[in-house]
């Protein structure tokens, strides 16, 4: 199992612009972008030279890090058989 978060600080340039409407946004700007996983693996040799394995990840953003994403959660499983040389 591998767990892993990364935390980014927004970058909050000068204050000027953020009055009237537009102060809103500003608190929402110190919000932090964040990025999570949790991924889980398992391999199993059957044969000398043959192996299966499956693995499954969840991960989610938040904040500015999740802009150009299509969905913020996403779950990714995968599965494969390996033959080596």
């Amino acid at each position: 199992m591998r767990v892993r978060h990364t935390r980014v600080s927004p970058y909050r340039g000068t204050k000027r612009w953020c009055t009237g409407q537009l102060r809103e946004r500003c608190g929402v700007l110190k919000l932090p972008w964040t990025f999570d996983a949790v991924s889980f693996v398992v391999d199993w040799q059957f044969a000398k030279k043959f192996d299966a394995y499956a693995g499954l990840m969840f991960s989610q953003v938040n904040g500015g890090l999740a802009n150009g994403f299509l969905h913020p959660n996403t779950i990714d499983p995968t599965v494969g058989l390996r033959f080596r040389f």
